[in-house]
């Protein structure tokens, strides 16, 4: 997974610019720009900073796509809107061979005298036409290790789409940025107006909770520990499909996609026996191979995909299969598959290029993916017996993977690994704390600390325990490994001895660990909050999860509210101070006595779906904000936060935690003061 590592470059606040026109005498080598992964439709997202007053404007990415365009029919508001007149150089530029006229009132899309385009989804393959126009755009420059001023370009040509095009795209998406062989995609654009070379680079990740990049202009990509990356790339030809594939498009028109001359694969470093006549393109542009961001998973030739099936399942034959989940044509039982620093440990699937010692290689975890905690399927698709293209290599081929476009040389830069995006750029330690050089995770993901010391121990076990520190004057601790654990002050007593346990769930769509809470009750009395408020769904939304980078357990709103109300009706007799930031609810504390487990306040029960409570005393309920107030320390999440709850680091500080992953489930002590250790 591009892990979190690679998001912070991506959150330098580029949601929330402010318009400025950089100075004239500053000129960017090089532009960035977040691409978030949707968990619905698998989309790659990035925000477009557009218009005047700027709004940021969501599209969905499409590496082969012609141009930039957008929903005008809705909302679209600029007073630096500007249509592009037909036979005027924008025209030329964009190969507009339309002209149209306006029946109604004058607005963006709308406007007499104008050249026309055919904005298409790629998604749907539906097009229609529409009007090239120009608006200030608005981006983050870089010099591929930091984020540096933000910069604009004040005719930046779009085309105006219709509302109904948004069909089958992610939520909130009002267009599409389209990354192609085009003189006014994203690329050619912003290269044209900042003068700097025709390239681009995409990192995409895997991961739903973090986003992945799109650098315009040259290296360096500069990644952590201090590497830039652009320095051991890959190189191999991109080829020109003298054929258009997109939904609309006159005779003599090249394809906008990017093409790459596959010439055998191999598993296993075993040549798979297909009909290479269909890696060429041919005459009339079918056949061959293309990377694409708008298809999910790679999709195969039929007779390519049954002999890639066959090949792989041979290669794989000592582990079971199990039915096969749509749209895989096969898949495995994960509990018989290892995990390895690049997924899980299966046969490597190479895409020999120009020669037999250029491939790109797929790892498991590009080649797999995990439709569920005991199912795992080769991510391949058939795509049918006589597709446009031959091979299409998929989103989920090309995660955690850099890969540089060089429009100029026409050829693409890759590495051959899929590790590459976990090393973080130097910006990530803005955000972190003096002396903070990375992120450790221990997440359920085949690269966090209890997976990888499983792997390389073999008396490890994957299990591990942490208790986290109240002060910042006492560390806490993380133990891997079973116990025991002996505490402080000095004793006898192992902690585990005093733990009770809940099975732990897994989230299809986040690494995250969930546990069941089927009620909340303060002082003994039910809160009124419905279970299946709090359960996790099958599209991963809801449940309840634990955050150590969450400082206070969040609710979403419905939970919130009855929570809230609860706890002030038991509070009632306690006389309120002002209420603080994030807070809603305070109290006087020379007004509440102290007790071991910290002030004398009702006590929080979380009622487990293994029929035990998880009981929150004053000590992570209240949080001392001033001398003499303390706040209830739990944070309403709004009415549309994913997750029901999230119980933060403040409620499990002094808290003993095992996170047994093999037998799937969490042990846990209440507060160790409790038991006057910790």
């Amino acid at each position: 997974m591009a892990a979190s590592l690679l998001h912070s470059l991506l959150l330098f606040s580029l949601l929330c610019i402010s318009f400025s026109v950089a100075e004239p005498s500053f000129r960017p080598k090089a532009l960035v720009l977040p691409v978030s992964k949707d968990a619905s439709t698998l989309q790659y997202i990035t925000q477009i900073n557009q218009r005047t007053p700027l709004v940021p404007v969501s599209v969905t990415l499409d590496l082969g796509g012609q141009d930039l365009w957008v929903d005008c029919d809705q909302g679209y508001v600029s007073s630096t809107y500007r249509p592009a007149r037909c036979r005027s150089a924008q025209c030329s530029l964009a190969k507009s061979t339309s002209c149209s006229e306006c029946f109604s009132t004058p607005r963006p899309g709308c406007n007499n005298n104008t050249c026309g385009l055919f904005p298409g989804n790629t998604v749907t393959r539906i097009a229609t036409s529409g009007d090239l126009g120009s608006d200030v755009v608005s981006i983050k420059s870089t010099d591929g290790k930091n984020p540096g001023r933000t910069v604009s370009e004040s005719q930046f040509l779009f085309v105006c789409g219709s509302t109904f095009l948004l069909e089958g795209l992610a939520s909130g998406v009002k267009g599409m940025a389209g990354l192609g062989r085009t003189r006014i995609s994203l690329p050619s654009q912003f290269s044209a107006a900042f003068s700097f070379p025709r390239k681009f680079a995409v990192c995409l990740s895997s991961s739903t909770r973090s986003n992945g990049v799109v650098f315009f202009g040259d290296g360096p990509y500069v990644f952590l520990p201090n590497k830039d990356v652009s320095r051991s790339l890959i190189y191999t030809p991109l080829i020109i499909n003298p054929v258009s594939t997109a939904s609309v498009y006159s005779s003599g028109d090249r394809s906008a996609e990017y093409f790459i001359g596959v010439k055998s694969i191999q598993i296993n470093e075993k040549l798979v026996p297909i009909n290479t006549t269909l890696l060429a393109i041919n005459s009339e542009g079918y056949g061959g191979t293309k990377i694409s961001t708008v298809n999910p998973y790679t999709v195969l030739e039929t007779s390519i995909y049954n002999a890639v099936i066959n090949a792989f399942v041979k290669e794989l034959s000592n582990v079971p299969r199990v039915a096969a989940v749509a749209p895989f044509g096969v898949c495995f039982d994960a509990k018989k598959i290892g995990s390895t620093r690049v997924g899980p440990a299966v046969p490597p699937i190479d895409l020999v290029l120009q020669s037999q010692s250029v491939y790109w290689r797929l790892f498991g975890a590009n080649s797999m993916v995990q439709v569920s905690e005991t199912v795992l399927c080769l991510g391949f698709v058939d795509g049918g017996v006589n597709p446009t293209t031959s091979i299409v290599i998929g989103g989920h081929q090309i995660e955690d993977n850099l890969l540089q476009f060089d429009l100029a040389a026409s050829r693409l830069g890759y590495q051959s690994k899929s590790s590459l995006c976990f090393l973080a750029p130097v910006s990530l330690l803005q955000s972190f704390p003096k002396g903070v050089l990375g992120v450790a995770g221990l997440a359920w993901a085949p690269l966090s600390l209890p997976s990888l010391f499983n792997l390389l121990s073999v008396g490890i076990k994957k299990k591990f325990a942490i208790c986290l520190s109240s002060t910042s004057s006492a560390p806490g601790v993380i133990f891997f490994g079973y116990g025991p654990y002996y505490l402080l002050p000095p004793t006898n007593l192992d902690a585990a001895s005093i733990l009770s346990y809940t099975p732990l769930l897994k989230n299809p769509k986040s690494p995250d660990y969930y546990i069941s809470v089927k009620a909340i009750s303060i002082n003994g009395k039910n809160s009124p909050i419905s279970t299946i408020t709090m359960a996790l769904n099958p599209l991963g939304h809801g449940g309840v999860n634990l955050s150590s980078v969450v400082p206070y357990t969040t609710h979403r709103s419905d939970i919130y509210k009855p929570f809230l109300k609860s706890f002030s009706q038991e509070t009632k007799g306690i006389p309120r101070a002002k209420t603080v930031e994030s807070f809603s609810l305070c109290l006087r504390t020379s007004a509440i006595g102290f007790s071991r487990v910290g002030l004398r306040v009702p006590e929080i029960d979380l009622e487990l779906g293994s029929g035990k409570t998880w009981t929150i005393y004053g000590a992570n309920s209240m949080k001392q904000v001033g001398p003499e107030v303390a706040c209830l320390a739990f944070v309403d999440g709004g009415v549309t936060a994913e997750q029901a709850v999230v119980i933060g680091s403040f409620q499990m500080e002094n808290n003993l935690l095992v996170f047994d992953l093999g037998q799937l489930r969490l042990r846990f002590s209440s507060s160790l003061f409790f038991v006057r250790i910790t």
